[in-house]
């Protein structure tokens, strides 16, 4: 499972790859400079999923899920 770090990390990584400042960023997808700043330190782990999608366009990244592990069914039930 990726956290909000490592995401955030992809974010740093591919927007400096392609010589983007925070704000151009930012501006192109609609969210606030802290939103992205925040983002990208994997400090906004509740950030609204298309304010994430919008900044992943515009750096020309996918969000992808796929299938895991499945938890032990017991520790699920525990968890209750």
């Amino acid at each position: 499972m990726v956290d909000a770090l490592e995401i955030g990390f992809a974010i740093k990584d591919r927007r400096t790859e392609l010589g983007l400042t925070q704000t151009q960023v930012a501006e192109a997808a609609g969210v606030s400079s802290r939103c992205l700043w925040s983002l990208e330190l994997g400090q906004n782990p509740g950030v609204q999923l298309n304010k994430l999608t919008a900044v992943l366009k515009v750096l020309g990244l996918d969000l992808c899920l796929k299938e895991g592990e499945v938890p032990d069914q017991d520790s699920l039930k525990q968890k209750r």
